[in-house]
């Protein structure tokens, strides 16, 4: 099956699944996130795929929902209220789930920026593996807005709740090497 937002490769048992709009960071729009669904369950109902790995094009992971469209008002959902689109998009939740509860090894190959929902996708995956070039950044509040997309309850797991909420009140910037000292990240190559 043809996408237009990720790009979908099954080779030798690994599946990767390819987040594609560069220009934006891979922010998510509503299409993007169906279309990441659909290839995760994919995954997860081929016998022949044994691993997933998530990761970026381009310079990002993925930067999060693409603000723009949410603001402009102009973000089309897939059966979401319009009240519900200022809140958990029904898309996200949807995603999250599919890649929390796959029933086989998921990695996340962090290859750049990764913030807001972005970072909520790869602690969803058994494992994080980053790049030098990989940086961590809560974001939510630097726009006034509570962290969500299963980031607080992903991210206390992950590194405990005092060392999240610290990461969600200052907003700060986290490199590789920072990452995998506090847990977010299994490994740096």
């Amino acid at each position: 099956m043809e996408y237009e937002w990720v790009i979908y490769e099954k080779e030798d048992g690994i599946a990767v699944l390819t987040l594609n709009r560069q220009d934006r960071l891979n922010s998510w729009i509503p299409p993007m996130r169906v279309e990441a669904r659909k290839c995760i369950e994919d995954a997860g109902a081929d016998s022949a795929v044994r691993v997933l790995i998530v990761t970026g094009a381009g310079r990002g992971f993925c930067a999060g929902a693409d603000v723009g469209t949410v603001v402009a008002g102009t973000e089309e959902a897939d059966d979401e209220p319009p009240r519900q689109r200022l809140m958990l998009p029904v898309s996200t939740v949807r995603l999250m789930d599919a890649l929390h509860s796959l029933n086989k090894p998921t990695i996340a190959a962090i290859n750049g920026i990764t913030a807001g929902s972005g970072i909520g996708f790869a602690l969803a995956c058994d494992v994080i593996i980053a790049s030098e070039q990989a940086r961590f950044r809560i974001a939510f509040t630097r726009i006034g807005v509570v962290p969500g997309d299963g980031i607080t309850w992903l991210m206390t797991r992950a590194i405990g709740t005092h060392r999240a909420l610290e990461l969600a009140y200052t907003n700060d910037i986290i490199d590789a090497k920072e990452m995998e000292r506090v847990g977010l990240a299994n490994r740096v190559v």
